[in-house]
């Protein structure tokens, strides 16, 4: 049944008819109706290096930055995540390296090409 413009069903729904207001409306001149601001890109190295550590068996961790500080040194339980931040390169030390995962600058770190016969795990992140 329509009535001014709107319709109404047999279940009591009203639906507006289109109305000159609907129509598409034009962009302002010179953008794109997709175009946004984006930050100016950077560089991978810029910034403090993150480091992610998941720790699914217990291990003994240690972070230690470009100008030796040492960010981390102590036994991580299972179950957490250490997340640092740090000036690169960092060095690092895993104790038990098949019970963590490692993660620099968002890309995964494979421990198993550095870790000896012993388990534990030593390398540069730059």
């Amino acid at each position: 049944m329509m009535t001014g413009g709107a319709a109404t069903s047999a279940v009591g729904i009203t639906t507006a008819a289109p109305t000159s207001a609907s129509r598409p409306v034009a962009e302002a001149p010179g953008k794109t109706p997709n175009e946004e601001q984006l930050p100016a890109p950077t560089s991978p190295t810029a910034g403090p290096a993150a480091l992610v550590l998941r720790i699914r068996s217990e291990a003994w961790i240690e972070v230690v930055q470009s100008d030796g500080a040492t960010l981390l040194s102590q036994i991580c339980a299972a179950g957490t995540v250490q997340t640092i931040k740090g000036t690169a390169p960092l060095r690092v030390v895993v104790g038990n390296s098949a019970g963590v995962e490692v993660q620099f600058r968002g890309a995964a770190v494979d421990l198993g090409r550095y870790t000896n016969p012993n388990g534990v795990a030593r390398l540069t992140l730059e």
